[in-house]
């Protein structure tokens, strides 16, 4: 397995595509509340200073939202947290004072879970996705050689089975060809027949 393989590659790519952009959704959704809460406060009371607020935090959230996507992951949730840290600033001191649920109170807790979040993934980042796929592609390719290792095992033992069963064969046959010989040896030599006639001479034939 060649780890840079167009293969490996597009797995690679795959899974930084997939993990950065779902790591940085919290961060989109917080831009898109910026936007509404701001367009909201201008259309209920006219404030021109609301929608300005809004479109700019939710332009910092939205930044912060495509570093990470793209890859700069530290980046963004170093700018989500320092846009968190001046949205629940500027807003915490309205809510105390005047406790509204909107858009004081809606925007402090926003502001909170942003710090919440991005102080996290500062502290504890999520794992790098090419880290992920070589630790994956390491897991395969020691699964392959263990699969190899084992069928090599295998395989010698069956060697050796087989020679095993060669050399039982060997000793067997030489064994069958000792006792062949020994049975001939013991075997009594020729007796000469005394009724053999020889062949009769030139002056017997002649007398005849």
């Amino acid at each position: 397995m060649k780890r840079g393989s167009n293969q490996d590659d597009f797995k690679v790519s795959t899974i930084r595509r997939s993990t950065t952009w779902k790591d940085a959704i919290p961060t989109y959704l917080l831009s898109l509340a910026s936007f509404g809460g701001g367009f909201l406060g201008f259309k209920r009371a006219g404030s021109i200073k609301s929608l300005i607020s809004g479109a700019g935090v939710g332009t910092l959230y939205g930044l912060s939202g495509w570093l990470i996507q793209d890859d700069q992951a530290r980046k963004g949730h170093i700018g989500g947290l320092v846009t968190s840290a001046l949205l629940a600033g500027s807003m915490a001191p309205k809510f105390l004072k005047t406790l509204t649920i909107f858009p004081a109170g809606t925007f402090t807790a926003l502001g909170v879970f942003g710090l919440f979040y991005h102080a996290r993934r500062v502290i504890s980042p999520v794992k790098n996705p090419d880290v992920i796929v070589v630790e994956k592609l390491d897991k395969e390719e020691k699964s392959l050689e263990e699969d190899r290792s084992r069928e090599a095992q295998r395989e010698a033992k069956r060697e050796q089975k087989r020679e095993k069963e060669r050399r039982r064969e060997e000793v067997r046959l030489e064994k069958v060809e000792r006792e062949e010989r020994k049975k001939r040896l013991s075997l009594p030599p020729p007796s000469l027949d005394s009724s053999y006639n020889s062949p009769p001479s030139d002056e017997e034939e002649y007398d005849a």
